[in-house]
């Protein structure tokens, strides 16, 4: 019975362990998340940019 007993409480740390670790990757997937949503944003941005510099460079060019 003590065998047992102990088993399950293995099975029981092991199963905490693994949740554990599956919170940190969900977070982990959280910040690249944000992230990937600033970088496009930021690209979005640069292209609004590029976009007024070529207008503004087409100026000379005529």
């Amino acid at each position: 019975m003590q065998q047992l007993t102990s088993q399950i409480q293995e099975v029981a740390q092991a199963t905490g362990e693994m949740a554990a670790g599956v919170q940190s990757v969900a977070a982990s997937a959280e910040e690249q998340a944000v992230a990937i949503e600033e970088v496009t944003h930021t690209a979005g941005s640069l292209a609004e940019m590029a976009d007024q510099l070529n207008g503004l460079v087409s100026r000379f060019k005529a």
